[in-house]
């Protein structure tokens, strides 16, 4: 079994570039539309914040804000994830790519079907928060 998993989705989302991206930055609302994450806090490191996950596994987020992407480290015990949601300004859309680079022996328990359909989800929960305020 793996213990990398390397996968990419793309959506156009009905919302400015601006939304998108303060959405994503809102690091301790990322548990309003992300089920994996139970709470988000900010530490006194800007861009660090400490991360519960699945209610029971506790480790950290770095944000990296850049003028159109928005990258990510997630470390928790067992895994690491490097991410980045690229934004492009469509008018009154955004075309986002979410790409996910996970390691760890965390990995394999996932599976990498499970793991695969990580930046479609994500992506499609992004959307209805961003578009609607909240999720179903």
């Amino acid at each position: 079994m793996s213990s990398t998993s390397n996968f990419a989705a793309e959506h156009t989302i009905a919302a400015p570039l601006t939304a998108i991206y303060s959405t994503l930055c809102d690091i301790e609302n990322t548990p309003s539309w992300n089920p994996a994450f139970t709470s988000a806090k900010a530490t006194s490191t800007p861009g660090k914040f400490s991360i519960q996950a699945l209610g029971l596994l506790r480790g950290t987020l770095e944000l990296y804000q850049q003028a159109d992407t928005v990258r990510m480290t997630i470390t928790l015990p067992g895994l690491r994830e490097e991410s980045s949601w690229h934004l492009s300004s469509q008018g009154a859309r955004t075309r986002v790519r979410h790409e996910i680079f996970q390691q760890g022996p965390l990995v394999a328990l996932i599976g990498q079907h499970e793991a695969s359909l990580v930046p479609g989800k994500r992506l499609s929960r992004l959307e209805q928060v961003v578009t609607t305020g909240s999720l179903a």
